[in-house]
C-alpha cells in the first residue's frame, strides 16, 4: 500500500507537496482501473474479486489525502492568499479559495464510495442504486482530482515556487507541515511508522510513512 512521504525528511515544502500528488496520482491509477473492472464485470464481482485493492485505495482518499489537503489549507494558502493580491489576483478570485472548496468536494465524493464499499462489507450485496451512485461518485472524484493535481501543480506550486515563496517563508510552511503531524497537534490522527514507498527520485530522504488509521478513528475531513 503507498503511503503519503514524512514530512519530518523535508526541508522545502513545495517539493514535499509535489512528492504528495506523485502518490496520489499513483493512487488515481488505481482507482481508474479499479472503477473499469467495475464496470466491466458488476460493482458486487468486482468488490469481491478485488476486495484488497478496493478496501487500501479507499481508505487512502478516505484517511491519507484529507491529510495533504489540510496541510495545504493550513500552512501554504494563507501564506500565498496575502501575496497574491500583489500579483494581480483579488481577494474573490484566490486559486488557493477555489482550491480549498475543491477539497470539501473530493472529501464529499471519497465519503459516498467509501460509504457504499462499508455497506457492501457489511451484505455482500450493492444494489442497482448502489452501483449507479458509485459509478457516478468515482467518476466525479477522478475528474476532479485530475483537474485539482494539474491546476495546483502548474499554478499554485509553480507561483511559490519561482515567485512568492522567501526562504523564511519556506522554513516556516515546512515547520507547519510538521508541527501538524506531531503526535501534540489537536489534528494529528497518524502514527509515524517506516514504510516500503519511496517517491520518484527514489532517494533515501523521500522515504514515506504509515498512515495507521482505523475504520473506527475519526474521519480525517
Amino acid at each position: 500500500m503507498k503511503h503519503l512521504p514524512d514530512p519530518k525528511k523535508y526541508h522545502d515544502p513545495i517539493r514535499y507537496f509535489r512528492d504528495s500528488h506523485g502518490v496520489i496520482t499513483e493512487l488515481l491509477v488505481v482507482l481508474e482501473r479499479l472503477l473499469t473492472e467495475a464496470a466491466a464485470i458488476g460493482l458486487e464481482k468486482t468488490f469481491a474479486q478485488s476486495k484488497e485493492a478496493w478496501d487500501e485505495t479507499l481508505q487512502f482518499f478516505r484517511r491519507s489525502a484529507p491529510r495533504h489537503e489540510r496541510e495545504e489549507e493550513e500552512t501554504l494558502f494563507p501564506v500565498l492568499g496575502e501575496k497574491l493580491p500583489s500579483i494581480g489576483f483579488r481577494s474573490a478570485t484566490d486559486p488557493s479559495k477555489f482550491l480549498a472548496s475543491e477539497h470539501f468536494e473530493m472529501r464529499r465524493l471519497t465519503r459516498d464510495l467509501t460509504d457504499i464499499w462499508k455497506q457492501f462489507k457489511t451484505s455482500n450485496v450493492a444494489t442497482v442504486e448502489q452501483s449507479a451512485d458509485f459509478h457516478r461518485a468515482g467518476s466525479e472524484l477522478l475528474a476532479v482530482y485530475k483537474q485539482h493535481v494539474a491546476k495546483e501543480n502548474e499554478i499554485i506550486y509553480k507561483l511559490a515556487n519561482e515567485e512568492l515563496l522567501t526562504p523564511d517563508e519556506r522554513q516556516e510552511v515546512m515547520e507547519g507541515i510538521v508541527a501538524l503531524n506531531s503526535p501534540q497537534s489537536s489534528t494529528a490522527i497518524f502514527d509515524y511508522n517506516p514504510s516500503d514507498y519511496s517517491d520518484a527520485s527514489k532517494t533515501p530522504l523521500d522515504t514515506g510513512l504509515v498512515d495507521a488509521v482505523s475504520d473506527d478513528e475519526p474521519d480525517a475531513d
